[in-house]
């Protein structure tokens, strides 16, 4: 295993540098957005705020190809390639630094991450000072390869990451198998500047007519009035460790419904008069409730909700060429324990409420509260240091990610074709913040469907986090297994 951190350096085929797209407005400095801000002071040492998304190839990387096409990838996407500083009138802001060196691990096929982790001076935190937005190991084995990339989220939401990584693995694979084979996508980096104004009037309701007094509200209800979260099983005193994880880092287990499964969950969602990613919340629900019957706590208090966070997804049209960066808010979904008992009738209300959701708020509103508190030097670090947690877990769906891509890549039998490597699936996890202690991620490749839970890693083991998403599979394939009756 070594780590590579001199990628700066490396030659470039067939991929123009974007000095010219990028020096057309004088983009950087540029300043962080409020969600940006939002997120570099959520972030905590235990809880960084960090995602990994990992990707499995059949076929043996080229090294050298890798790392000319990932030095390239940051070129494009060079939000990913700045530090954090205060600039002008003390803002903080985005400074672009081309020789920012970005960290590559080359392991063993089963090598623990953690072992590399020396090399990393400020551990799973990102040095906003010293290093890229991305992380990457690659795990070689005999017939697979591995790609864990861990992102900086104040730099990058999972849609941004996707294009960085369409990107590269569409500059690998004309290294590896020539010019042509894939096609990158145009990128106007000027559409960076617009960011938080596409933000803020995402939805086609006008956000500018909420006023400060809205705002407060909207804060006070999501931000400082937690939700009810999953409750650890207890451990005996000996076998307690505050801040010692007791999983392996990221932690993430998954499954995954095959196609056939995948096709039968999308029938009887709409059967049901709704969606997967509605079937998808109401097992969140099933799955906390159920949790925490089987895993009661001694000291019960009653009146509060579960809720859900869900990343919501800003980009509209014409963001195509925008490179990887924020675009990104969140809508949550709240009912109490006595809702989380009736699966029929919680599918009615959630379908009901997502679809409002979606024609309406479109998370505007939660850039709009974030935008007035940024407009006070005191909310947002009042905000982010106080709140009880802004939901008891995440759920996440990015469906199929490949279809994100700008770039164009071959396929072979549906399969996404790199060069030498051919895309086997997906894996990845959202960032786990303090006091939401489970999130769950969704992708769709190939029609099939795969899950993957992560859990507070200092208040559950790999045993609770198995036992959670065995729980959660069994509730979603019971829809077409056990064929629960049309509500009409």
């Amino acid at each position: 295993m070594s780590s590579e951190l001199e990628q700066q350096n490396l030659a470039v085929v067939d991929a123009p540098s974007m000095d010219d797209a990028y020096g057309k407005m004088r983009l950087f400095p540029l300043y962080l957005v409020p969600f940006e801000h939002f997120l570099y002071l959520d972030s905590r040492s235990l809880y960084p705020m960090t995602f990994v998304i990992s990707m499995r190839f059949f076929g043996q990387v080229d090294r050298e190809a890798f790392l000319q096409a990932l030095h390239t990838s940051l070129d494009r996407h060079r939000v990913l390639r700045s530090t954090i500083e205060r600039k002008k009138q003390g803002r903080l802001s985005w400074v672009y630094r081309k020789d920012l060196p970005c960290r590559v691990f080359w392991c063993r096929e089963g090598e623990p991450i953690e072992d590399t982790l020396a090399d990393c001076p400020t551990g799973i935190e990102f040095d906003t000072d010293n290093e890229c937005g991305v992380r990457v190991w690659a795990h070689q084995g005999d017939e697979q390869v591995e790609f864990t990339f861990y992102y900086n989220h104040v730099a990058v939401d999972g849609i941004g990451a996707h294009f960085f990584m369409g990107d590269l693995f569409a500059i690998y694979a004309n290294l590896i198998s020539g010019p042509g084979t894939a096609k990158l996508g145009p990128i106007d980096p000027t559409l960076l500047k617009a960011r938080n104004k596409k933000q803020r009037f995402a939805s086609e309701y006008d956000a500018h007519g909420r006023t400060t007094s809205f705002a407060l509200k909207y804060g006070f209800k999501n931000s400082l009035i937690g939700g009810i979260p999953f409750n650890p099983p207890k451990l005996p005193k000996q076998k307690r460790e505050p801040n010692r994880p007791r999983i392996p880092l990221f932690g993430i287990e998954y499954d995954v419904l095959s196609k056939d499964e995948h096709k039968k969950l999308r029938d009887v969602a709409i059967a049901h008069g709704g969606t997967v990613n509605d079937i998808l919340a109401v097992e969140c629900f099933m799955l906390m409730e159920n949790w925490n019957q089987q895993f009661p706590k001694l000291r019960f208090k009653p009146g509060g909700k579960y809720r859900i966070l869900l990343p919501t997804n800003l980009r509209g049209r014409g963001d195509d060429e925008m490179p990887a960066v924020n675009m990104t808010s969140y809508n949550f979904l709240q009912r109490g324990p006595n809702a989380c008992r009736d699966r029929i009738e919680l599918m009615k209300s959630i379908r009901a409420e997502t679809s409002k959701l979606k024609n309406q708020a479109l998370g505007t509103e939660f850039i709009e509260a974030l935008i007035h508190a940024a407009s006070t030097k005191w909310a947002l670090p009042l905000v982010t240091s106080f709140r009880r947690g802004l939901g008891s877990m995440i759920l996440t769906s990015v469906g199929d990610p490949t279809k994100r891509y700008n770039a164009r890549l071959p396929r072979k039998k549906g399969a996404l074709v790199a060069g030498n490597l051919v895309l086997d699936d997906f894996t990845g996890a959202p960032p786990l913040r303090h006091r939401t202690r489970a999130s769950i991620a969704i992708t769709t490749y190939q029609r099939k469907l795969t899950i993957c839970l992560r859990c507070d890693p200092y208040l559950f083991d790999q045993e609770h986090t198995t036992k959670m998403i065995n729980m959660f599979m069994s509730g979603l394939r019971s829809w077409f297994e056990n064929d629960p009756p049309n509500d009409d």
